[in-house]
C-alpha cells in the first residue's frame, strides 16, 4: 500500500510519500522537494501611507500609447496619408490588414478610377476585398480625396 501526503510549508510544497518495499518490512518516510508555482496576485496592492522622510521618491515616465502605429513609407508606396485616414475614419476596415494591405486597396481603388470606371463598379471591386457597401463607398471617397491624382 502506498500513502501519499502533500503539505504546504514556508512557501513552498513538501511531497512525503511513504513507501513499502518487498524486502523491507519497515516503510521508509521520503521527503521530496516539490516547486510550488505561484501566481502574481490578481489585485495590486497599493498602500496610503507616505515614504519615510528622506526615503528617495521614484517615479518613471512612460510615453503613451500610439493609437495606431505610422505607415511605412516604402510598404505603402505612397499611400501613406490614405492608410492614415482609413485607420482614423474606418477601424472596421483595418483592423485585420496590414498597412501594406490598405495601400493596396487604396492603389487598386485609385486604378479604377484612373481607367475611369464608374463608382458602382469600383465600390464592387472594393466589396470583394471583404468591405461592406457602406466601408467600400467610404474607401472611394478617402482614396479619391487622399491618394487618387484629380
Amino acid at each position: 500500500m502506498h500513502r501519499y501526503l502533500l503539505t504546504a510549508a514556508s512557501g513552498g510544497l513538501m511531497l512525503a510519500a511513504t513507501l513499502t518495499g518487498c524486502s523491507d518490512p519497515d516503510p521508509a518516510s521520503v521527503g521530496v522537494p516539490v516547486r510550488a508555482e505561484t501566481s502574481p496576485p490578481l489585485v495590486r496592492e497599493e498602500t496610503s501611507t507616505p515614504p519615510p522622510p528622506g526615503a528617495p521618491i521614484v517615479t518613471t515616465t512612460v510615453p503613451a500609447p500610439r493609437s495606431s502605429p505610422p505607415p511605412s513609407p516604402t510598404a505603402t508606396r505612397g499611400y501613406d496619408q490614405f492608410v492614415a485616414r482609413v485607420r482614423e475614419k474606418l477601424p472596421e476596415v483595418v483592423i485585420d490588414r496590414r498597412d501594406e494591405e490598405v495601400a493596396a486597396l487604396g492603389e487598386q481603388t485609385c486604378t479604377g478610377v484612373r481607367k475611369g470606371r464608374p463608382d458602382a463598379t469600383t465600390v464592387g471591386e472594393i466589396q470583394r476585398q471583404g468591405l461592406t457597401p457602406a466601408a467600400a463607398r467610404a474607401v472611394l471617397a478617402l482614396a479619391k480625396a487622399t491618394a487618387c491624382p484629380a
